[in-house]
């Protein structure tokens, strides 16, 4: 539904680099807002578990070049 409606903006003209950008950070929200509300959510309820896991899970983000980080040992 998403790609149709990037792939309609550029069949009606709109710039197509624009309507990529548009439907990448509709992407990203979609995918994102469920667990961000979870770990709001979390924190709220200091399940400290939790977000030690998804601070576990994510932290590849911060320095991908950090021992582990790949999940390599």
């Amino acid at each position: 539904r998403l790609a149709e409606r990037a792939l309609h903006r550029i069949e009606s003209g709109a710039d197509p680099a624009g309507a990529i950008r548009q439907l990448a950070s509709t992407l990203v929200h979609h995918i994102l807002h469920g667990p961000s509300e979870r770990l709001r959510a979390a924190a709220e309820q200091e399940h400290y578990e939790m977000l030690e896991a998804a601070d576990w899970l994510f932290d590849y983000l911060e320095d991908p070049d950090e021992e582990g980080a790949s999940g390599e040992s």
